[in-house]
């Protein structure tokens, strides 16, 4: 398995592995980390997506609508309810 270089991602890929393989995820292998890692964040290298993406707004239209979407708002009242929270989270929590 291969994660980023941050804390959180290498909690998430061991927890990952315990789900997958249960006792036995002490035996994955993790391949060890780079800083910069042209595989799991190449758009953080290209020029490309830096400028038509990243540094422009528009592309992030369609992010903000589904934040407010029917979808997420029933997601997010799940999961509030199933954590047992007596409001509801928001994506801002």
């Amino acid at each position: 398995f291969r994660y980023t270089a941050t804390e959180r991602a290498q909690q998430s890929a061991r927890y990952f592995a315990n789900g997958l393989f249960g006792r036995d995820a002490k035996d994955v292998v993790f391949a060890p980390t780079t800083k910069v890692d042209l595989v799991l964040r190449f758009y953080k290298h290209c020029d490309k997506w830096q400028k038509q993406v990243k540094k422009n707004p528009e592309t992030y239209v369609e992010r903000g609508l589904f934040g407010v979407s029917p979808e997420m708002n029933m997601t997010l009242q799940h999961v509030s309810r199933i954590l047992g929270f007596n409001t509801t989270l928001s994506l801002g929590s």
